[in-house]
């Protein structure tokens, strides 16, 4: 019972600490604008805590206030709105990317951690390393490059290299949100299978008649399963 109330107090510590640094951000953004408008420190100040605390009351009632949509005619539109269109799409993105990385991370972890050959890993590993350290605006462009180029060749766009949508559109968009959690969850595979692979268990497994491929199934996924999840939960395209 001490315990989860603990548990609790912390909890409720690091929420007040977040609605904190909020509330000191906030101030701090309302007091540079009025600066930058020309007021003078005090009264700064003043119409900042106002601003701050009107900001606070129109929040609490659902009101994120409006934006400015770019176009020909600048219009104001409700912030909820943007959300409305924007929120499910960036979910469904992040969706399919997170999919895309932890099936095929898998895949290639696992692959490189039974590779009988050196050459084979070592080429795994070093493509996992290189996707974590890209910036994700130059996997971006070179993915760009190499679809213009391959239709520039073949006559034919086969994908879109801009704009939305549920279909083709959604690939390229996926492989660059999925590039770095990929290489993090391959190799966190790959670490994680050698040391079940490793263990006395598994050489008495494979001693006892079982192939390689029943080993993995009954005993290493079990095993490897839940730090590749926590590293899926945790990767950057899911933040």
């Amino acid at each position: 019972m001490e315990g989860g109330t603990r548990a609790l107090v912390r909890v409720l510590g690091r929420v007040a600490l977040l609605l904190a640094i909020g509330l000191a951000i906030g101030l701090f953004t309302f007091f540079a604008l009025d600066l930058a408008r020309g007021s003078s420190v005090g009264p700064a100040m003043a119409h900042a805590g106002a601003e701050l605390g009107d900001y606070v009351v129109r929040l609490a009632r659902g009101d994120l206030g409006s934006t400015t949509a770019g176009g020909a005619t600048t219009r104001r539109t409700p912030v909820t709105e943007v959300l409305s269109t924007l929120l499910p799409r960036s979910l469904g993105l992040l969706g399919v990317a997170l999919a895309f990385a932890t099936l095929l991370g898998i895949v290639l972890g696992v692959l490189a951690a039974t590779s009988r050959r050196k050459f084979v890993s070592s080429l795994l590993l070093f493509a996992s390393i290189l996707g974590a350290s890209a910036p994700s605006f130059f996997v971006a462009l070179l993915l760009q490059l190499v679809v213009v180029r391959i239709a520039q060749a073949a006559g034919h766009a086969f994908l879109p290299v801009g704009g939305f949508g549920w279909g083709p559109e959604l690939v390229l968009p996926a492989l660059v949100l999925a590039a770095r959690p990929l290489s993090q969850i391959a190799r966190i595979t790959y670490v994680k299978t050698r040391e079940v692979l490793d263990q006395d268990y598994m050489r008495t497994a494979l001693a006892k008649g079982l192939t390689p491929r029943q080993v993995l199934r009954r005993h290493a996924a079990r095993n490897v399963a839940i730090p590749v999840l926590t590293t899926a939960a945790v990767s950057p395209a899911s933040r």
